[in-house]
């Protein structure tokens, strides 16, 4: 393959205009090869503007490729000539590729640029100005293109960044300089080229001194001023704002003591009490003053102790407490307490009073005792010390256990172990004996008996004493010992009495201590149960027997111990007959009495209220026919018709035949009808 090298004589020219209007121009040369590639360079950087245009060798006519005035390239026409020609991404480069023999010639480029800024540099009209005055900063330049804007920034003293303004004017003005503008200020300068930053120029405001603020370490602060502890190592230290720092003098009741911020004293005396002033002098020969006061010089309060007018009191009597120490610095206040049989802790008084003083001790005031007390300086607590009242015996209370009071007393059960227990109130503790029926029978607060029996109840007394007071005080109890009811039963006048009869029931007992109630109760046939009597004697009476009374009984037996319940026993009341009554099935009621149809199949039912039930007899016009209580005829006829009567017997009470037809039998005509319906009177 063959390949044909030709020149392109090509003219970069780029425009670049100075701070006196002179236009530089730069040449190169390219050599390149037909059907290959070649690139033509046109600056470093994209211009603004440019603009390629090409001239054919032994020409002088200049005509255009390709332009660029801010909207991206335009290739003309001329250029399809040349080859595949395009414009390199973000540059003014051209890019020829399969480069034809054409394309031979002077190609020429014409860019514009901005001139970019230089590094800027702060001009400051005062670099040390003082607080209130005014000043300027100056951003300044030696070249760049507009516009131009600025922006101010402060790296204050605690290292925080902030933008103070942000302009078209290098200059920036200060109206008023306060001490918070002092630090590091930069500007930036930029156009539409690039942009730069100043190095950093410190400016140094000159303030103070402020009025000065004096610490005391340590210290305690009075109404009056301040206070510290005698032979307490001390410092003042004083404070003030001011750039640059201030002079410092210590005057001590207007004689100089000390230069410097901080004046101490090891080991300060009462005698050191005073005014102490702080005085501050700046680079401006201002002076100010600070005075703070020592009031006084404290001494700690001592450990405090108690003491008693008297460690026992009786109850009812004056007493004192007092709180007593060795030293320590008024005023001091003081804070009583104490602490019950309990355990909980309780305020008494507080004040600044040394004695509390109780005009009438009680038993309540039994218990431990401390004082705090406390000044301007510390506090300190006395040990706990013990307040002993002495008082009692009280009324004793006894205690039956185990326990059933009655209205006579207290009450036991018979062959129980039973304890008497005593207490009265008492400091020092009771002395206790015990009196059956005013018989001395037992020392100590707990009588106990294992098996007490009937003939031991009376009267119990409890006897305390406090042998301190040498008084004592007394109770006595009455005491009841019962036996319990056993299981009552019945007994009766009659078990199956005869109604109208009247009769009693006991219910009986072997053995239990009274007072006792009784209760009786009776259960009907259907299951009802009623109360039929309560009352303390063992025997109800019935004056006159119904047959209501008929049932089962039991009656409940109950002491101030216990109650127990008897097993039912069954009354059988004997009654009857009643009048019987007959009824007729079926019938047709006439005025003359039943009558019923020829051939037709008739019951006649008697019945009679009887204990034990009745024996039935029936007659057909006075001749017994029929014994039970229902009389059938089957297949009725008209010769049947006639008196049927019913005779009711109660065969337990013997009743006479005669004497129960006389008084019971109840007798009824009976008519009888054909079968054609009409009645036969009989």
């Amino acid at each position: 393959m063959l390949h044909r090298e030709f020149q392109l004589v090509t003219l970069l020219t780029g425009l670049e205009v100075k701070d006196n209007g002179e236009v530089v121009y730069r040449e190169t040369s390219i050599e390149g090869v037909v059907e290959h590639a070649v690139t033509i360079e046109c600056g470093s950087t994209l211009p603004n503007i440019y603009i390629w245009s090409f001239t054919k060798p032994g020409t002088d006519t200049i005509r255009a490729v390709v332009f660029n005035f801010g909207g991206g390239p335009k290739l003309q026409k001329l250029a399809e000539t040349l080859g595949n020609l395009s414009v390199v991404g973000n540059s003014a480069s051209l890019a020829i590729s399969k480069l034809p023999v054409d394309a031979e010639g002077l190609y020429t480029c014409q860019a514009l640029y901005d001139m970019p800024v230089s590094k800027p540099y702060i001009v400051l009209s005062d670099a040390s100005p003082v607080e209130g005055t005014s000043m300027w900063m100056l951003c300044a330049l030696e070249e760049g293109t507009g516009p131009i804007n600025y922006t101010w920034e402060q790296e204050g003293q605690d290292g925080a960044i902030r933008t103070l303004a942000q302009s078209n004017s290098s200059l920036f003005n200060i109206p008023w300089v306060a001490r918070n503008l002092t630090g590091r200020y930069r500007c930036l300068a930029k156009n539409q080229v690039n942009q730069q930053w100043s190095d950093q120029t410190w400016i140094d405001i000159i303030f103070g001194p402020d009025i000065p603020h004096i610490d005391i370490i340590p210290n305690s602060i009075t109404t009056q001023g301040y206070s510290v502890l005698e032979k307490e190592t001390i410092s003042f230290i004083c404070q003030t704002s001011s750039n640059p720092p201030s002079n410092y003098v210590w005057i001590y009741n207007s004689s100089k003591v000390a230069v410097g911020p901080q004046y101490t004293i090891n080991r300060i005396l009462r005698s050191q009490t005073g005014s102490y002033t702080c005085q501050v002098q700046g680079t401006l020969n201002e002076t100010l003053c600070s005075v703070i006061t020592v009031e006084q010089v404290n001494m700690p309060v001592s450990k405090p102790y108690v003491t008693f007018s008297e460690s026992s009191p009786l109850e009812g009597t004056a007493v004192w407490i007092r709180c007593d120490l060795e030293k320590g610095t008024g005023p001091i206040k003081y804070i009583w307490e104490q602490r019950n049989w309990d355990g909980m802790d309780r305020t008494v008084a507080k004040g600044n009073l040394t004695l509390v003083h109780l005009a009438k001790v009680t038993r309540n005031h039994t218990g431990w005792y401390r004082c705090t007390i406390n000044n301007d300086v510390n506090q300190q607590q006395s040990d706990w010390m013990w307040l002993d009242v002495i008082y009692g015996p009280d009324m004793p209370s006894i205690y039956v256990v185990p326990s059933s009071v009655s209205e006579q007393g207290s009450s036991a059960l018979e062959k129980e172990a039973i304890s008497f227990l005593c207490q009265a109130a008492s400091n020092p503790a009771s002395q206790y004996v015990w009196f059956y029926n005013n018989s001395q029978v037992f020392v100590g607060s707990q009588l106990t008996i294992p098996s007490i029996l009937r003939q031991q109840a009376g009267y119990y007394t409890c006897l305390a004493q406090n042998t301190y007071l040498k008084s004592s005080s007394r109770k006595t109890i009455t005491l009841t010992v019962y036996l319990p009811v056993s299981k009552p039963y019945i007994v009766l006048s009659d078990s199956s009495p005869v109604e109208g009869t009247s009769m009693w029931m006991r219910c009986g007992l072997e053995e239990g201590t009274g007072p006792i109630n009784y209760t009786w109760e009776q259960e009907t046939r259907e299951g009802s149960v009623s109360t039929l009597a309560q009352t303390n004697i063992s025997v109800v009476n019935i004056t006159w027997v119904t047959r209501n009374h008929t049932g089962w009984y039991r009656c409940l037996a109950k002491n101030q111990v216990n109650q127990q319940r008897s097993d039912r026993i069954w009354l059988d009341i004997i009654f009857g007959p009643d009048m019987p009554q007959i009824d007729v099935t079926p019938y047709s009621v006439t005025e003359r009495g039943y009558s019923a149809l020829e051939r037709e199949t008739v019951s006649l039912m008697c019945q009679a209220s009887s204990n034990p039930p009745s024996q039935y007899v029936w007659f057909y016009n006075n001749s017994q026919v029929y014994m039970g209580p229902q009389l059938t005829i089957m297949k009725i006829l008209r010769m049947h018709t006639g008196h049927y009567a019913c005779l009711a017997q109660n065969t337990y009470l013997n009743t006479p035949l005669s004497h129960t037809c006389a008084h019971l039998d109840k007798c009824y005509t009976h008519k009888h009808t054909h079968t054609s319906g009409a009645t036969v009177p009989g």
